[in-house]
């Protein structure tokens, strides 16, 4: 996950968000990465008369509340650059530096265990059946390959399988 992304989850439903989230982003990373403040007035069927903030970078916008206007497309050409209200987060945008942080940190699980039941059914009728079976962040897929980073362990828990039934797998976090 990305400072973005994180931000965008932090703050929730982007109605009316465009000045906190664009703020919270540009003091974590947007300002090292040469991004500006932009703010215009514009209207939409959406949201009607607005003053919305977003950032920009070499005539390339990033408006992370974008979501709010719908289809429609919002007038960015009318922006200004305009500096943040102060040098410093607002409350509002600590709060989201703070959230977003925090999902920034939540590390996934990852584990790759062998379905032993498709290697006896490969091996009875010829098949090609995915044997390999991985599990990430509660979504599970199956592969014939699967790279395995250098600081995965293999486990052994005799006594507390997974659910799928494996006693052994390899694991790691992301």
């Amino acid at each position: 996950m990305n400072w973005r992304v994180a931000v965008k989850r932090a703050t929730g439903d982007p109605v009316a968000q465009c000045y906190v989230m664009a703020e919270a982003y540009w003091h974590v990373e947007g300002k090292r990465l040469g991004w500006q403040p932009m703010q215009a007035k514009g209207f939409t069927k959406a949201t009607g008369l607005v003053s919305h903030w977003w950032l920009e970078r070499n005539g390339v916008v990033l408006d992370l509340s974008r979501k709010q206007f719908g289809q429609e497309s919002f007038p960015y050409e009318r922006g200004r650059h305009v500096p943040f209200l102060s040098q410093k987060p607002s409350k509002r945008a600590i709060e989201i530096i703070f959230a977003a942080g925090r999902l920034m940190v939540q590390r996934t699980v990852v584990r790759v265990s062998v379905n032993g039941l498709k290697i006896r059914q490969n091996q009875a009728d010829g098949g090609r059946r995915l044997i390999f079976r991985k599990e990430r962040g509660g979504k599970i897929t199956y592969h014939n390959q699967v790279t395995i980073p250098a600081e995965a362990k293999l486990v052994y828990r005799p006594k507390k399988p997974l659910k799928c039934g494996a006693r052994a797998w390899i694991e790691w976090v992301e």
